[in-house]
């Protein structure tokens, strides 16, 4: 959503939506019959695009700039949801809107190609949003954070059982190590995504702005059984300097908003706010 409440798309490449003339930066006028106004839920809206893989929904979508009605129709498939997205900020063409979704070992390459391309199309910047991150692959998250820090700059320190303290710093500049930055998160964002927040924040890199985060320190080895389920073995705990420990308590943000101001717009406009104000 944009501050007025309207909602645009921004479709993943090479989507059922893409290929049936969504684009992005689109206005959402409708779906079938639900008609779409600043009120309407998003769960709702959700639920009425989505559906069996194989039946067709229709949209009612609006192009820049005008957004004049027209009606596409998209047959439902299965996407599969990659770690990054990102688009340039609705209202504001400086900005540049990074979600990471998960830590997976593409992630640090994917936010590279995100930055790249946002640079390209003229942002200048950037917000990092680890809002709905439930974490992911411990060096991934270390890779990533290596991509805003210089080189020397500690990330995380870590200990096995019966071994002994290592601590990971960035092995180089990283490539965007001076691009304006501010990170979103929620009491959502975990594990790896905290690794990302904490070593941004503990370096003096990035503010963090939303709620304090949930606090998961651990790292764990996973097991898979022959039926299909699988045993989580906690081996290891990490740590951020100036934290020690984030069980029970999280990361704190710099800038603190209500919990029930952390829909989608709210903090984005909270972050672009900050990131031109200084």
């Amino acid at each position: 959503r944009d501050p007025d409440g309207y909602i645009f798309l921004f479709p993943f490449a090479d989507s059922p939506a893409v290929l049936s003339g969504v684009q992005e930066g689109d206005r959402l006028l409708a779906v079938g019959n639900l008609q779409i106004d600043a009120d309407t839920n998003m769960d709702d809206i959700l639920a009425a695009i989505r559906g069996p893989v194989g039946d067709k929904v229709i949209l009612i979508i609006g192009h820049a700039p005008e957004y004049l009605p027209l009606a596409v129709t998209i047959k439902r498939d299965e996407v599969s949801l990659p770690s990054v997205t990102w688009n340039i900020a609705q209202g504001d063409p400086r900005i540049g809107l990074i979600q990471i979704n998960t830590i997976a070992a593409t992630t640090p390459k994917e936010t590279q190609r995100a930055i790249d391309d946002l640079m390209e199309r003229d942002a200048s910047y950037f917000i990092l949003d680890l809002r709905h991150n439930f974490g992911g692959l411990v060096d991934a998250g270390v890779d990533t954070a290596q991509l805003f820090l210089e080189k020397g700059d500690a990330i995380i320190s870590e200990q096995y059982r019966g071994q002994d303290e290592e601590t990971f710093v960035a092995k180089q500049d990283g490539p965007f190590k001076e691009i304006p930055l501010v990170v979103l998160v929620s009491n959502q964002t975990a594990s790896a995504a905290e690794i990302i927040a904490g070593a941004l924040q503990g370096q003096g890199r990035a503010q963090l702005i939303g709620v304090p985060t949930y606090g998961k320190d651990s790292i764990q080895l996973i097991f898979d059984l022959d039926d299909g389920s699988s045993i989580h073995v906690t081996s290891a705990r990490w740590w951020i300097a100036g934290y020690g420990s984030i069980t029970g308590t999280g990361l704190q943000p710099d800038i603190i908003l209500a919990e029930e101001n952390m829909q989608d717009q709210q903090p984005v406009q909270a972050a672009i706010k900050h990131l031109l104000d200084e």
